[in-house]
């Protein structure tokens, strides 16, 4: 079973909620509102962005990366 995570507008949810109950091979449909992020997490992150505004060269650009992995493939 596969499950995915989508964000959809406020003012689309009862729309894309109701299209996912009409599909027949939909198991399960569940509205999530927050995703809880522990404090120290939070602190991990904010180090880490802040290393990355710092040390900008020790990063891989992500557009960069990528598209020299795809045409490795």
């Amino acid at each position: 079973m596969t499950q995915f995570a989508i964000t959809i507008p406020n003012n689309k949810s009862a729309f894309f909620f109701k299209l996912m109950k009409s599909i027949s091979f939909i198991k399960d449909i569940q509205v999530i509102s927050n995703t809880y992020i522990p404090e120290f997490h939070k602190e991990i992150i904010d180090q880490r962005l802040e290393h990355a505004k710092q040390y900008p060269a020790a990063f891989e650009n992500w557009d960069k990366t990528y598209k020299e992995l795809k045409e490795s493939l």
